[in-house]
């Protein structure tokens, strides 16, 4: 099978109808990706995504390089039309204020569930209740899970697969969170060129990870 290139595949994401115009606003021309949701919209709501912290929503340019696979699985798993037909369930309208719609309980779920399935991984996790969706979550909910406890699992493979997972969430959230601050603090090409370097490095070892887990996980059940 040959191999399409990153940027030829979010373009035929983009091509798509429902991906051509802002998820959020309806009008501006999607230029950004919302990987966390995998939905795509405009520069101004960009920033309203940015200012949410990036472990609520992680944005990044759609032409800018250094696209990894997990990523670009995530906008392929999405779109904003399946994103548009969960919060329809929830009474949650796309044209809701972004400091809002993506706290909810529904939202957080949503990303949870295209995170692991952009990894390979399955979710089995119950949908919010329909009636409780709309709540909004506080921000200590939002964030990752901390690390497990030694010995809290109930078998030593469940305990390795947890802290591995929990290895995997903490490479892929610092990795994104260098790509961002190094893209706000420079555009200078010597220092662009390591930093694509290191994501490279750190993106790897997360999907060799990944992988891993993929591969271990029905041997624990």
């Amino acid at each position: 099978m040959v191999s399409v290139p990153s940027e030829a595949r979010l373009q035929q994401l983009l091509a798509r109808p429902d991906n051509s115009l802002c998820f959020d606003c309806s009008g501006g021309r999607a230029q950004w990706a919302v990987v966390s949701f995998g939905i795509f919209v405009c520069e101004k709501c960009a920033e309203e995504h940015r200012k949410l912290g990036i472990n609520v929503s992680f944005v990044r340019r759609v032409e800018e390089p250094g696209w990894n696979e997990k990523s670009l699985a995530a906008m392929s798993e999405g779109g904003n039309q399946a994103l548009e037909e969960f919060f329809a369930l929830y009474s949650i309208s796309r044209n809701a204020p972004v400091s809002f719609k993506y706290r909810t309980k529904a939202a957080e779920f949503y990303s949870r569930k295209l995170k692991k399935l952009s990894a390979g991984l399955e979710d089995l996790s119950p949908r919010p209740d329909l009636l409780l969706g709309d709540t909004v979550l506080e921000d200590e909910l939002l964030q990752d899970p901390p690390n497990p406890v030694p010995g809290a699992a109930s078998t030593n493979g469940e305990a390795a697969l947890a802290v591995l997972s929990s290895v995997a969430t903490a490479i892929e959230t610092r990795a994104e969170a260098m790509y961002e601050q190094a893209n706000e603090l420079t555009k200078r090409p010597m220092v662009k060129r390591a930093e694509e370097t290191m994501m490279g490095y750190l993106f790897a070892l997360d999907m060799k990870v990944s992988g891993w887990l993929r591969r271990k996980r029905p041997e624990t059940r």
